[in-house]
């Protein structure tokens, strides 16, 4: 019982201390990309980005920096923004404080930013008070489900455009796990968006 409540409670607080939309009434939307960078599905993303001259942000982990970092360079140079997605993809409620926040941190003395994306949405209120010292925190308020491969390749274009307004942040991936879903879905979705007169923007 104790445990449901201070879960419930972490909830809460953490949607309060993060960013799930950006407050505007303007067709901006923000495109977010998390789990990479990965060869061949970033190349794809930046070229569908560039298709539509637009600009995302992309949570990187530190350890897939260092195994690609030919691509790293690419996302900078193209003028996208970088986040924090700890250095290996750490889970907050399984991971030992010191040793997240360790991750946190030296992730963003090489990285630069203070964009932070909590892998999976899972951190603790300790994690996220001492990591919000130093970070912006950023969800999203838009699921693209790329990540679900149990759902093959069903999904609907339409029912996720309704759930998009101004403002919104996108959650996406660029990692090969999800790629052929990620493949199908964002080309179809920024069409979409963009014949509704969206244009999108990275997160600063």
């Amino acid at each position: 019982m104790i445990s449901r409540i201070l879960d419930y409670i972490t909830v809460i607080v953490r949607d309060i201390l993060s960013s799930r939309r950006i407050k505007t009434t303007e067709k901006i939307l923000y495109l977010t990309f998390d789990d990479g960078p990965d060869d061949g599905i970033t190349q794809f993303i930046l070229d569908i980005l560039s298709k539509y001259n637009a600009h995302g942000t992309f949570f990187c982990c530190g350890n897939k920096i260092k195994r690609n970092p030919e691509l790293f360079y690419l996302i900078l140079r193209e003028g996208h923004s970088i986040g924090n997605h700890t250095m290996t993809h750490a889970i907050g409620r399984q991971t030992q404080l010191m040793k997240y926040i360790r991750e946190v941190n030296d992730f963003r003395r090489t990285r630069n930013t203070i964009l932070f994306r909590p892998p999976q949405q899972s951190i603790s209120i300790l994690e996220l008070l001492m990591v919000r010292k130093n970070n912006r925190i950023i969800l999203w308020d838009v699921d693209s489900l790329d990540w679900d491969v149990t759902l093959g390749m069903n999904y609907d274009i339409e029912e996720l455009a309704n759930n998009t307004k101004p403002g919104s942040i996108v959650l996406f991936h660029f990692a090969n796990e999800f790629k052929h879903r990620t493949m199908e879905i964002l080309p179809r979705y920024m069409e979409q968006l963009s014949n509704l007169g969206y244009s999108f923007q990275a997160l600063t």
